[in-house]
């Protein structure tokens, strides 16, 4: 699962990669300061995949000076 909250472009890049080298990938919009988008991203996870393995989480805020 590859999430991402605005640029879709790049995550659909990254899924079309790993399925390219024989992995399976879905990705999916979801901002994890909501706590419904977080369940969401779970649910479609173990829908697609049946359990999740890993988890990396790597997000922030930006803010331009």
């Amino acid at each position: 699962m590859i999430n991402y909250h605005s640029d879709g472009d790049t995550a659909a890049e990254l899924v079309g990669r790993i399925k390219a080298d024989g992995g399976r990938a879905i990705s999916l919009e979801a901002d994890v300061s909501i706590e419904q988008d977080v369940k969401r991203l779970f649910e479609k996870t173990v829908a697609a995949f049946g359990h999740v393995d890993v988890l990396v989480t790597n997000s922030g805020v930006l803010q331009d000076a």
